[in-house]
């Protein structure tokens, strides 16, 4: 099987990149994988293939709006993947999901966040509500936490 993972970073610092980094290094035994991200930090020796998705990465926000813009010139190379697993909202056409986050949730339980802060954090829960909303496939949470509030904010059964 053909198996596409996209995340907008790939390291072993931890959180969804690391998260994608084991699974690339797990899946890339029995099948194909290829792992499409802005950076990757990769040995030489991985048995996984890496494709570049090109992003601005001057902010988080920057990230999470022109990421998606990045993915559609790929979108014919993702297309040939039989299994294409994005890690939350990253754009493209994935049929799996890995919900690490809600933004929303997120959003409201800052207590002291400058205004900056919450409008970026605004504008990015509200790309991922669109996600959510026109989504139809499958969404793993990594927490029963993350799928209460993917119900709650989003509508996301």
């Amino acid at each position: 099987m053909n198996i596409a993972l996209i995340t907008h970073d790939l390291h072993e610092h931890g959180g969804h990149s690391l998260y994608t980094r084991r699974l690339a290094d797990a899946m890339s035994r029995q099948h194909d994988v290829t792992v499409f991200a802005n950076r990757c930090e990769r040995a030489s020796d991985d048995s996984w293939g890496f494709t570049q998705v090109r992003a601005w990465r001057e902010s988080a926000l920057a990230t999470v709006a022109t990421f998606p813009l990045g993915l559609r010139t790929r979108a014919r190379e993702l297309d040939k993947f039989t299994i294409r697993h994005a890690q939350g909202f990253c754009g493209g056409n994935p049929n799996v999901v890995t919900g690490h986050i809600c933004v929303a949730a997120y959003l409201e339980s800052l207590r002291d966040a400058s205004l900056l802060t919450r409008l970026s954090l605004r504008l990015m829960a509200a790309a991922e509500q669109r996600f959510y909303r026109q989504y139809a496939s499958r969404v793993i949470a990594v927490s029963q936490k993350v799928a209460d509030e993917l119900r709650e904010f989003y509508g996301f059964r």
